[in-house]
């Protein structure tokens, strides 16, 4: 999950960047650069009082910045931009003013328990307060920090996630149908081998290229054997009665189950690219969705067909031939039937 967001997050990234660089004036000649392409200093005239201030006395109160923050800042974003704008510019913020020694330098506060006492780290309860800073700070201090073994937990259930996530696409037919023009384009050259899947070598030569195209093809040709091969079996599995023949419809069964999951294996161990992975889980999506929304119209059009009398009942039973030849296009389209899309 984690993996996904930060992937969001990357994409998001550019896209702004790409904005800005079609947007960076409003019109022929000189424009005027938008707001918010702006710094959070170049943006509020305090923010830059508040950095003469804070350099000039190598800090900065709490109060103070409260004082002369611009009142139209209340969200965490821009707090976070002017925090961070204080910490490139090496001014801390902090509660009150540092007693100074008799020599003129800062003295370090320290409790009583001495230099060795240890910080209490953990979240308090919030103090009730207006101040979008604070609030801000406080709030960031509930959130206790991650230690190494949570940083573990994560990794282990991004991992998870992208196991199941492989796993399920795999076991799809869409998926199948996806990989056979796949093959196709890698054979005509209309797609590159590198962009598909990713290379583990330190030096990629062009004889190394040709033998991972050749192996991802040759393994794309066995997955389809295997699944011509599943839809016999599924073929004679549907001609065995289940009750007068449980145990020739249980062996018929989990030989179909066997061949799935070789399919699922194989689809597995080729090393997608992030690009490439997204692509056919993002087919699988929309095609699932497109079957879900046409399989709703098709219940509501058969239910209105029951109270329907005459020419309304005639243009709804066109309506619902209709209906179900998209559902036929779906099945063709993914080569599987729409129970099977489904799961």
């Amino acid at each position: 999950m984690a993996c996904l967001g930060s992937t969001l997050r990357a994409e998001g990234w550019e896209r702004n960047e790409q904005g800005n660089c079609q947007n960076n004036f409003s019109g022929p000649g000189w424009g005027v650069v938008e707001e918010s392409q702006l710094g959070i200093e170049d943006k509020y005239d305090q923010v830059m009082e508040l950095i003469a201030l804070g350099k000039e006395k190598g800090y900065l109160l709490y109060d103070e910045v409260n004082e002369l923050l611009p009142s139209g800042i209340s969200n965490s974003e821009e707090i976070e931009d002017i925090l961070a704008t204080f910490g490139t510019a090496g001014i801390e913020v902090i509660e009150e003013s540092p007693k100074l020694s008799p020599d003129g330098k800062m003295e370090a506060k320290l409790d009583d328990a001495g230099e060795d006492a240890e910080l209490d780290l953990s979240p308090g309860s919030l103090d009730k307060t207006n101040d979008p800073v604070r609030m801000y700070l406080r709030e960031m201090g509930t959130v206790p920090l991650l230690t190494r073994d949570g940083e573990v937990e994560i990794a282990k259930r991004i991992e998870r996630g992208q196991n199941n996530v492989l796993k399920a696409i795999s076991r799809s037919p869409i998926i199948v149908q996806e990989l056979l023009i796949l093959a196709k384009d890698l054979r005509s050259s209309a797609k590159s081998i590198k962009a598909l899947v990713i290379f583990n070598d330190d030096e990629l030569t062009e004889d190394r290229i040709q033998e991972k195209l050749e192996e991802v093809c040759e393994t794309i040709d066995e997955i389809s054997k295997l699944a011509k091969k599943v839809q016999q079996l599924k073929s004679r599995l549907e001609k065995i009665p289940r009750t007068k023949k449980p145990k020739e419809f249980r062996r018929a069964r989990f030989r179909l189950a066997r061949h799935r999951i070789r399919i699922s294996l194989m689809i597995r161990g080729i090393e997608f690219t992030h690009t490439e992975r997204k692509r056919l889980i993002e087919k699988v999506y929309r095609t699932v969705i497109s079957l879900q929304s046409v399989e709703r119209e098709k219940k509501r059009v058969e239910t209105q067909l029951n109270s329907a009398k005459g020419d309304t009942a005639k243009e709804l039973r066109k309506s619902l031939n209709q209906v179900k030849g998209r559902i036929s296009s779906i099945e063709g389209e993914s080569g599987a039937k729409s129970s099977e899309l489904r799961r």
